[in-house]
């Protein structure tokens, strides 16, 4: 979908966000001697803006740490 950038003006539409949404989130982990991985996944279940679009946060996010 192409979206002409006179349409979507995010800086000066704060009205057509929603104030609130649902996500479900998941994820898995592991501890490896000292180095932890960690792999989760944040999906969007209803829509950020007033208007019903279908633009959702959609996240996923992958962490290494060490453990001391």
């Amino acid at each position: 979908m192409a979206v002409d950038s006179e349409d979507v003006d995010l800086f000066n539409d704060e009205d057509n966000f929603k104030p609130a949404t649902f996500s479900a989130i998941g994820g898995v982990g592991v501890d490896i001697s000292r180095i932890a991985i960690d792999l989760t996944y944040e999906y969007g279940l209803s829509d950020l803006l007033e208007d019903g679009n279908g633009t959702r946060n959609n996240i996923a996010s992958l962490t290494l740490g060490f453990v001391f």
